[in-house]
């Protein structure tokens, strides 16, 4: 099971820009992180090979890494605007991952039991579709009453 929390920044650069509609692109940064632990198991031990059987005495018990690292990336998106202050968000964009951390390896040789640790580096990309909808609050047509210490009008 792994366990990624991730927050990406996009910088959004107007191409076009209508009351209604806007079409936007710029780059994508961020930062993550990573945990997971993967168990192994011990059912395989016993192998059948035609006439033969073998014990495999060296499987992996358990794999635990822990990283964390940047995102950067390319995105494209529209805001499409409803009413007054509503907005429907849709953002594509494709993004590079870099990770740094520890990986431990816990495995049985023969009966002992044998524990590596090194530092790893990992790299992945993708393609990302993402919806979402905005209410905006405090512009001009959103009816925000003024209070006392000096609010929007």
């Amino acid at each position: 099971m792994t366990t990624r929390a991730q927050v990406v920044n996009t910088f959004g650069l107007g191409i076009i820009r209508r009351e209604d509609f806007r079409l936007w692109m710029g780059p994508q940064v961020g930062f993550a992180a990573l945990d997971g632990i993967y168990r192994g198991s011990r059912k395989n031990m016993l192998a059948v090979y035609g006439n033969w059987i073998s014990i495999n005495l060296n499987y992996i018990d358990r794999l635990h890494y822990s990283m964390i690292g940047g995102t950067f990336g390319l995105a494209l998106g529209m805001n499409v605007n409803f009413k007054k202050n509503i907005t429907m968000m849709i953002e594509g964009s494709w993004r590079y991952d870099v990770y740094y951390g520890m990986f431990r390896r816990e495995y049985f040789m023969g009966f002992e039991k044998v524990t590596i640790s090194k530092m790893v580096n990992g790299y992945a990309d993708g393609l990302y579709l993402s919806l979402g909808i905005m209410y905006r609050m405090g512009e001009p047509g959103a009816g925000v009453v003024e209070n006392n210490t000096g609010g929007q009008k």
